[in-house]
């Protein structure tokens, strides 16, 4: 965190290093801290896209989820559809007990993933929202299998965390991919 504050003070006028403030307090699961960020940073930068989606995640996280799903769809339209947010539109439709919704959003990926390479994990994180817990398993073995590049980043989401990170195959996926969590025996190197 020290890093990212002096980032930001270097350049306190970058829209994606205030961001990154909000999104290591998201990942840390301290969404109230993350939302105070997030607000400020919108009210600098009001039409980076970012910071709407991520401030969306981290209202539903918080229960507020008209706020957030209202921050998701904004987010999505200032990007113009990108298919990323509209990942995270569905997870937030998820999370909110949308589940009609959040399927449509996913048909929606699954037709563009017809024209272009959409990661397995794009699906895997909304498999497991939606409590089809299984069909992420097997898309997160195909993004082991593919060897996707953003598979390291499954050990800060907490999204997959919260959804799969009861299941013993979460910590094996990590060590798979080389990165050890302590706290689980399995993963304890005194165990």
């Amino acid at each position: 965190m020290r890093e990212i504050m002096r980032a930001r003070e270097i350049d306190p006028f970058s829209p994606q290093i205030n961001t990154v403030t909000g999104a290591i307090y998201f990942s840390s699961r301290q969404y109230e801290t993350a939302v105070k960020e997030l607000r400020a940073t919108v009210k600098e930068f009001p039409e980076f896209f970012n910071t709407h989606d991520l401030l969306g995640m981290a209202l539903i996280k918080t229960g507020r989820f008209q706020e957030g799903l209202s921050e998701l769809e904004l987010a999505l339209k200032l990007s113009g559809g990108n298919y990323f947010l509209r990942e995270d539109l569905a997870i937030g439709f998820a999370l909110s007990g949308e589940i009609k919704r959040a399927l449509d959003e996913l048909r929606l990926l699954d037709g563009i993933s017809k024209e272009k390479y959409l990661s397995p994990l794009t699906f895997a994180r909304i498999y497991a929202v939606i409590g089809k817990k299984e069909e992420s398993w097997k898309l997160l073995d195909k993004a082991l299998e593919d060897r996707v590049a953003d598979l390291p980043h499954i050990a800060e989401d907490v999204v997959l965390q919260d959804a799969l990170g009861d299941d013993d195959r979460f910590f094996q996926l990590l060590n798979k991919i080389g990165i050890r969590r302590v706290g689980r025996e399995e993963n304890d190197p005194a165990s």
